[in-house]
């Protein structure tokens, strides 16, 4: 997922400022010394998988951003009402009352 560029820095920002703390971890330096170095090289082009996004997430306590998609989505809300949704099996009822000829009792003995 690309990032703003916006992002991109206040993201570089909390990583410094998280390591510089002195308050990480082993694990959370190797992390964060690694994401620093994704974010210098590729800025707004940073691509990382859903667990390093949420590792990132958890260990500098960012917000989240809304997607493009999700922005898109709210500013179109406004503008127009949501649509009716209904599930794949529905079926209006019919008007008209056709019963079923195989619910007819008939008689069981003849003569």
């Amino acid at each position: 997922m690309p990032f703003s560029p916006e992002r991109t820095k206040e993201i570089q920002s909390r990583i410094d400022a998280r390591l510089q703390s002195g308050q990480a971890n082993d694990w959370e330096v190797s992390f964060l010394t690694n994401m620093a170095t994704r974010f210098q090289k590729y800025g707004t082009d940073t691509r990382l998988s859903k667990a390093q996004y949420a590792s990132l997430h958890k260990v500098l306590k960012l917000e989240r951003e809304p997607s493009s998609q999700a922005k898109s989505q709210a500013n179109d809300s406004a503008s127009r009402p949501a649509p009716i949704r209904r599930p794949a099996s529905y079926q209006p009822k019919s008007s008209t009352n056709v019963s079923n000829p195989r619910n007819h009792c008939t008689s069981a003995g003849g003569a």
